[in-house]
């Protein structure tokens, strides 16, 4: 630091700040001088010019940052300079690497996405009027194009297409397979659109259930799940109640549904090949899809399996292992007896009720609903619908009758999105949970309809809102569960995290407590999802997070 009797001596000077004395002296910081934050100048109105500056000044790529370094880092450049981070209190810091000053401090800007090119966009920096100086992209990128005083309106990722292959015919025949809870239906309930179809014999056939025919879709009182589903995919695809139709949609979409689950029935005897037949039945009303289309295009674009609670005293890994040979075959055989090019996918759920198997266990974890998002994690076809917990029960392994209805409406709405509408959707589920501090875990999410929401009314908190943290010398109390931004956890600790550290949601549970929404294993962590349901509007379509157990620090691959 040196002192400038003048100006146009204070301009001779290399200087990062010059300050102007009240007695006409120049107070000049040189390049490697500390200066404190207060003294900087209110930054300019990001634009064009500006964002360009720090797109030239700053090494690319980007990247997270999981060592702890200045504060809580988030991002960085390629020379380990931190560019945003967060203060002790969630606040969002952003530098202007260029200039070597603050451009923001504390909770003046906002993490907010940008409408543009969502598909590789990690998040944007926003000022409180939406403007948008800085989009950083998931490969470390940055887009410095923004104009001045741009307003950056928030859009719902998942309702974006993402161009993946879409399967849509005259006749789309959807399959159910699982145990009880795939089995069992809700009485009252209508159909919303009476040009659909199910077999004459019910929603269910069986192999020597010959002759059938196509008769409009009607409410057997089974099968609610499947029921629900294929009319909440209707209800958005044909355009009711304030929705107007999707874009994309013709009156020749018709639905067939039909279910050929068996219940108490684990998933080797429901398998190909299994004792119950079940699987077997599920290709004759293949079959006889293919032959009652006639001279409409018939395909199979998706198949649901609801089924958990018999596998778990099951190795997780073989669970997995074993869902995705079953979807394999599925998929096989499918396309065999269709001739669709494009595989079906395979929906599946995590049950909240694996531990009324273990009375007497102090404490029990998922064996098959582990194994299930183990399975979504490696295979882009299996498509996880979401977590049970969040669904009343009526004995702690069942739905009661509205529940089935509400977990079909859920249902309905990933099967719109993903064989309809072709996006990649993915649950809610962590993305990257780094230790930024020794003491402060920092967990982000992806979240289909953001921003994330900790939601004590629809579930109780089980405790720290569902999360909790261990390493070798055992559980790690929790002093604060913070959201930050629109798709961040931050969780302060009540001690340093030691070797071995890991980080569960929603996880263990005492053997043969009841599963749902007040008992049993469970989180209050979901989205902001605005989606009704057909016959029940009253429940909200939110995307729960699903349960989980990682290491730290974790990335998902």
């Amino acid at each position: 630091m040196r002192i400038a009797a003048t100006l146009a001596e204070a301009q001779a000077i290399p200087a990062i700040l010059r300050q102007r004395q009240s007695g006409g002296s120049w107070v000049v910081y040189e390049p490697g001088d500390a200066v404190p934050p207060e003294l900087w100048p209110a930054p300019p109105i990001p634009g064009i010019g500006f964002a360009q500056s720090l797109w030239d000044g700053i090494e690319k790529p980007f990247k997270l940052l999981s060592e702890p370094a200045n504060g809580e880092p988030l991002v960085a450049d390629a020379a380990g300079r931190v560019l945003v981070s967060l203060d002790d209190e969630g606040g969002v810091v952003v530098k202007n690497l260029t200039a070597g000053g603050f451009l923001s401090s504390k909770n003046s800007f906002a993490i907010e996405e940008f409408d543009g090119d969502f598909s590789s966009v990690m998040f944007a920096v926003a000022d409180s009027a939406g403007r948008c100086p800085l989009v950083i992209r998931e490969d470390g990128s940055i887009d410095g194009t923004i104009s001045s005083g741009v307003r950056m309106p928030v859009a719902p990722v998942s309702r974006r297409a993402q161009g993946l292959p879409v399967l849509r015919c005259e006749i789309n025949h959807y399959l159910v397979s699982g145990q009880s809870l795939s089995v069992a239906g809700s009485n009252g309930v209508t159909t919303f659109d009476a040009t659909d179809y199910r077999f004459s014999s019910g929603m269910s056939v069986k192999t020597e259930n010959v002759a059938q025919t196509l008769v409009p879709l009607e409410n057997d009182n089974t099968h609610g799940i499947l029921f629900s589903a294929v009319n909440q995919l209707k209800f958005f695809a044909k355009g009711a109640v304030g929705y107007t139709p999707d874009e994309q949609y013709t009156t020749e979409y018709k639905t067939l549904a039909s279910g050929h689950g068996v219940s108490g029935q684990g998933i080797d005897a429901l398998s190909k090949g299994g004792t119950t037949g079940a699987y077997e039945n599920g290709m004759f009303q293949v079959d006889e899809g293919v032959r009652l289309s006639g001279s409409s295009s018939y395909c199979i674009p998706g198949v649901i399996y609801i089924q958990n609670h018999a596998n778990s005293g099951m190795v997780p890994t073989t669970y997995r292992d074993k869902l995705i040979q079953l979807k394999n075959n599925y998929a096989s055989d499918i396309t065999s007896k269709t001739n669709q090019q494009t595989r079906p996918r395979f929906f599946v759920y995590q049950s909240a009720n694996e531990q009324t198997s273990w009375v007497g266990t102090p404490e029990y974890a998922p064996r098959a609903a582990d194994g299930t998002l183990m399975a979504c994690e490696v295979d882009p076809e299996i498509v996880l619908i979401g977590p049970a917990y969040w669904v009343p029960h009526a004995d702690g392994v069942h739905f009661t009758g509205p529940g089935y209805l509400d977990f079909g409406q859920l249902t309905g709405k990933v099967i719109y999105k993903v064989c309809y509408r072709g996006e990649d959707w993915k649950p809610l589920q962590p993305t990257q949970i780094v230790a930024l501090k020794p003491n402060v875990v920092f967990l982000r999410f992806n979240v289909p309809e953001p921003p994330l929401v900790l939601d004590t009314s629809m579930v109780t908190d089980p405790g720290n809102y569902g999360f909790e943290l261990r390493d070798d010398t055992g559980n790690v109390g929790i002093d604060s569960v913070v959201l930050v931004g629109r798709d961040c956890v931050r969780i302060a600790l009540t001690r340093a995290l030691g070797t071995n550290a890991s980080i569960s949601y929603a996880w263990y549970a005492v053997g043969g407590a009841p599963g749902g929404p007040a008992t049993g294993p469970r989180g209050n962590l979901r989205d902001s999802d605005t989606a009704v349901g057909w016959f029940r509007p009253q429940t909200p379509l939110y995307n729960w997070c699903v349960r989980f157990k990682k290491s730290i620090p974790y990335t998902a691959t």
